[in-house]
């Protein structure tokens, strides 16, 4: 039995087809309907569940995208969106987005901005544009709620905006309390609560390719590369200086002792995301090619060759 043993929930929160929707309409592209990613969550839980003896959980993306809307909907606040992938568009957007150095690949301590402009500037431009002295806050998932705590809602403070009520597809215990320990007034809403998990992951990080994978390369808060991600699982979450593996850490998958399962699962997520770039080809009637994508895997080529042929050379090599 794996080492990675845990009696938590695994929880993996769908949210590829809002994800993959905009940007294909961008792109004279069709992407295949919900189910079908929703077939592709349950696949992976399985997956999960098989090979670490996690105790997998799939939230599919229509019961969270639906249940936001109607949170938001239940009161006139204005909304500022970190994450766009469960509003339907709707409210002000503040781009944030996980950085990690484009070397070694740790996290930096703060939160970034997914744009070339800096977090601190889309604050002044988010506060003048909301014209209201209360606003809500919406997220995909609060995790540990630091970033909300230390940076986001103070800094919010300071501008004269008070955030006065969070929405999220998905809120965990730790990330609850760490808000309400310094902002116990905020009333923080989900659709679906977890008290505690072994970890928490959006499907986008397992699917290469699609909007919003992976953590983006930056230094100093922005960006380098804002067109380039790094998935969690191999060969692309590993400090290529040193060899070592980040899936323990970005993915909760601690199994240093046994390789052969990280192996067998990041040939999983290779699978499933040329099988749905493959999908997307077929419904389109074109190639895929590299330089369309929004968010290019780290080691990808910003050219006119076809996405899956370097998928399928990656998958090879492993």
């Amino acid at each position: 039995m794996s080492n990675c043993t845990s009696n938590l929930p695994y929880v993996v929160s769908g949210d590829c087809h809002g994800l993959l929707s905009g940007w294909a309409k961008t792109r004279g592209l069709r992407i295949p309907p919900a189910q079908f990613f929703s077939d592709l969550g349950q696949e992976r839980c399985e997956t999960i569940s098989r090979l670490f003896h996690f105790q997998c959980v799939y939230l599919d993306e229509e019961e969270l995208s639906g249940g936001v809307l109607r949170l938001i909907s239940n009161s006139a606040v204005p909304v500022i969106a970190l994450d766009h992938c469960y509003t339907g568009g709707s409210g002000i957007s503040l781009q944030v987005s996980r950085l990690c150095d484009p070397e070694t690949l740790q996290s930096a301590a703060h939160i970034g901005s997914r744009i070339s402009e800096p977090v601190q500037s889309q604050l002044d431009r988010v506060s003048s544009e909301i014209a209201s002295v209360e606003a809500q806050l919406v997220d995909d998932v609060i995790y540990s709620g630091k970033d909300l705590a230390n940076q986001i809602i103070p800094s919010l403070s300071k501008r004269g905006v008070k955030v006065v009520r969070i929405v999220a597809g998905v809120v965990i215990g730790d990330g609850r309390s760490k808000i309400h320990e310094y902002y116990p007034e905020i009333d923080i809403m989900a659709v679906r609560d977890f008290p505690k998990v072994h970890d928490e992951i959006c499907e986008r990080d397992f699917l290469a390719g699609v909007p919003q994978s992976g953590r983006l390369l930056g230094k100093n808060g922005l960006p380098i590369y804002p067109k380039t991600g790094v998935p969690y699982f191999h060969p692309f979450a590993i400090d290529w200086t040193t060899g070592t593996s980040l899936m323990s850490d970005w993915a909760g998958m601690n199994c240093e002792e046994n390789p052969d399962e990280i192996r067998d699962f990041s040939i999983f997520c290779l699978r499933q995301s040329i099988g749905l770039w493959l999908k997307v080809e077929a419904l389109s009637g074109r190639l895929v090619h590299c330089d369309e994508l929004e968010r290019r895997p780290r080691g990808v080529p910003n050219d006119h060759t076809r996405f899956i042929d370097h998928l399928e050379d990656i998958r090879e090599k492993l």
